[in-house]
């Protein structure tokens, strides 16, 4: 009988809330890595041994760049380990048994990474929005054109506009508020040359001194 698999895919969208859900451990791996082929077994057994314990998780690399990024993989396949907002990074034997002690007390023995490069710290976070840009604009770009058929002509006049549109928007909303203190400006203008004294309508008059 067929186990139902309890290893969890993450990507970009989901993967900073799965990881606050509690300690995981992660695989990052390649459809054509060999290696990872010889161990996605031996993955799926870890996921039910630790199961209650440890969140067990796998990254597509290729297909994730922008988590590919943050992670700072180096080569396939690569682990990691998530706890309370730190990161292990393991490079050690891959048996069952290891992965496992690992992921429940051997991480204790390891240095985690910088908080400034862990990828489940705040700074963390914060870069991974940033270095995400490029990735979602790709993603958009497959999306449209391979998916949707636009042209690349029809994907560069769709760029060029955006940044013509948003100028456009916000010129009128600049000159909507420059009309509506203009009248203002000039009400104040006027009663001050009503009054004949300019900017000093209200002041008092000047007495002589007394000899």
């Amino acid at each position: 009988m067929q186990r139902t698999s309890k290893v969890i895919d993450l990507t970009e969208e989901n993967f900073d809330a799965e990881i606050e859900r509690g300690t995981y451990f992660v695989e990052v791996y390649a459809d054509w890595c060999s290696r990872c082929r010889q161990i996605a077994s031996t993955w799926e057994d870890l996921s039910q041994e630790l199961d209650g314990e440890v969140f067990v998780g796998k990254i597509n690399g290729p297909k994730e760049k922008a988590l590919l990024s943050r992670l700072g993989v180096q080569g396939y396949p690569s682990f990691f380990l998530f706890k309370a907002g730190k990161t292990y990074e393991y490079a050690s034997a891959r048996g069952l048994q290891d992965l496992a002690q690992f992921a429940r007390e051997g991480y204790l023995k390891t240095d985690p990474m910088p908080f400034y490069k862990a990828p489940n710290s705040m700074v963390g976070r914060i870069f991974g929005q940033i270095t995400s840009f490029p990735f979602v604009f790709e993603k958009l770009y497959v999306g449209l054109h391979e998916e949707q058929g636009y042209s690349n002509l029809a994907l560069i006049a769709i760029m060029l506009a955006v940044p013509v549109v948003t100028g456009i928007i916000l010129i009128c909303c600049i000159d909507i508020v420059s009309t509506r203190q203009r009248p203002a400006a000039q009400s104040y203008a006027h009663v001050n040359h009503n009054n004949g004294r300019g900017g000093f309508a209200n002041a008092a008059p000047v007495r002589p001194h007394a000899e």
